[in-house]
C-alpha cells in the first residue's frame, strides 16, 4: 500500500499515464510467499519442469495512435490491468508454495519473457550456472531487438543453510528510472518530495 501510494502520487504529476509491476518474494524455512501485480513473472523449475507461478495482469486493448505519416490509426497494445500506481488502491495476488532442495526460482520482467519462450527459459535455467543465468537471459533478449526493461533474478534452494554476509542498502545511493524524455529520481527519505511520511 505504501509503495502504491508513493508511485500514485508521482504518476499524478507525470506527463502520461504510468504504473509499474511488482513481484516480491519472501522465503521462510521451506515456504515461499509471493505478492504480485503486473506482468513481471516468477517461475519455478523443479526436476526439469518449468511452472509460471504468477499470473500476468494485462490484456490486449485497442489504442488510438498516429502512424509515421501522422494519420490516426488503431493498434492492439498490451495494457496492464493491475499495476503499482495505476489506481488509488492495490490488491496484489498473494501465493504461497512449498520449496524443495534443488528448486530454481526465476524472477524476470517482460523485456525477457516477450523475447524468449518458456522452453528457452527452462533450458537456460536447467543447464546454466546460477550466476550466469541473469546475464545469459538479458543478453539473449537484447539480441532479439528488445526495447523494454530486461531484468532477471535467479535463486537456487539449497539443502542446508549457511552463514554469509548480506548486502545492505546505502542510504546515500540514488536510483534512476525512466527514459530520455523523463525520469524519476529516488533520494534518501529525508530528501524525498513525498505526500507520505517515509518509513
Amino acid at each position: 500500500d505504501y509503495i502504491n501510494r508513493e508511485v500514485r502520487n508521482w504518476v499524478q504529476q507525470a506527463p502520461q499515464p504510468a504504473g509499474t509491476t511488482l513481484t516480491a518474494l519472501t522465503i521462510r524455512s521451506w515456504t515461499a510467499t509471493v505478492a504480485h501485480v503486473g506482468d513481471s513473472r516468477l517461475y519455478l523449475l523443479r526436476h526439469g519442469n518449468l511452472r509460471q507461478i504468477t499470473t500476468d495482469h494485462n490484456d490486449n486493448e485497442p489504442v488510438e495512435t498516429r502512424n509515421r505519416a501522422g494519420y490516426p490509426v488503431t493498434i492492439e497494445r498490451s495494457v496492464l490491468q493491475k499495476a503499482i500506481g495505476k489506481t488509488d488502491t492495490i490488491s496484489p495476488d498473494v501465493t504461497t508454495f512449498s520449496l524443495q532442495p534443488g528448486d530454481r526460482l526465476l524472477m524476470t520482467t517482460d523485456g525477457v519473457t516477450n523475447q524468449i519462450t518458456d522452453d528457452e527459459i527452462r533450458e537456460v535455467l536447467a543447464t546454466n550456472s546460477l550466476s550466469a543465468i541473469p546475464d545469459d537471459l538479458v543478453e539473449l533478449s537484447n539480441t532479439r531487438d528488445n526495447k523494454d526493461n530486461a531484468s532477471v533474478i535467479a535463486l537456487e534452494v539449497l539443502a542446508e543453510s549457511y552463514e554469509r554476509d548480506t548486502w545492505v542498502a546505502d542510504p546515500d545511493d540514488r536510483v534512476y528510472v525512466g527514459g530520455p524524455a523523463w525520469y524519476l529520481e529516488l533520494r534518501p527519505p529525508q530528501e524525498m518530495n513525498t505526500a507520505y511520511s517515509a518509513l
